[in-house]
């Protein structure tokens, strides 16, 4: 319980994670998986920390919040690349051709 509530407080798509961690959860120890995934989250807000630093001092809110915005969907489109989640490109026209209509 405490696992999933903590994975929900600190990111949303972070439980996205656990899913991921069921593959590997037959030969872990709870500790160790919780261990993981406290750094994946340690990771994550790293990450972060370092957009943030990166940005001009004269950034606003809401353009650290764009930035921010745009590098957890790229993030969020490699993983599901990587988990196969695509379509193929004759796909993708057909769906463009449907929303410039």
């Amino acid at each position: 319980m405490f696992l999933a509530t903590s994975l929900r407080v600190a990111r949303p798509w972070a439980v996205e994670r656990c899913s991921i961690l069921k593959h590997y959860a037959d030969g872990l120890q709870y500790q160790q998986m919780k261990e993981f995934i406290m750094q994946a989250i340690i990771s994550e807000k790293q990450n972060i920390l370092k957009t943030v630093q990166s940005l001009p001092d004269d950034t606003s809110i809401e353009e650290a919040m764009e930035r921010l915005y745009l590098l957890f969907k790229i993030e969020k489109g490699c993983r599901q690349a990587d988990s196969g989640k695509t379509v193929s490109h004759a796909e993708a026209e057909k769906r463009m051709k449907k929303w410039l209509k």
